[in-house]
């Protein structure tokens, strides 16, 4: 998966894919939160900052390679609404935020919730 793989824009002369930003595809339910993968690995550069990572997909074996897919950090950033995260694997500011800020509580309607 990878943002830069078809460009759509060019083909028809006008922004289509490059639109609506991220919030904005939200909001016109262009993408919504409705599928789940894990994400199993991740290639840094030599500045230790991500450009693929490896996804398990739950659509089975048969897609991808043996059920696997690869996805730029471009895609991710893109497409990837939330993530959980073993908080074993958060810095001590990361921690701290949670025990010391109050969660927000989202409205029925908001499309953060689509999947949950």
């Amino acid at each position: 998966m990878d943002t830069a793989s078809l460009d759509v824009d060019s083909v028809f002369g006008f922004p289509v894919e490059g639109a609506l930003d991220k919030a904005e595809r939200l909001d016109y339910g262009e993408s919504a939160m409705t599928h789940a993968m894990v994400l199993e690995g991740v290639n840094l550069d030599s500045e230790e900052r991500p450009t693929l990572w490896k996804v398990e997909n739950s659509w089975g074996k048969d897609h991808g390679k043996d059920g696997f897919d690869s996805i730029t950090d471009e895609w991710f950033d893109g497409y990837v609404f939330q993530v959980v995260v073993d908080r074993k694997y958060l810095t001590a500011s990361e921690r701290e935020i949670l025990e010391t800020e109050k969660p927000a509580v989202l409205a029925p309607w908001d499309p953060l919730g689509s999947l949950a």
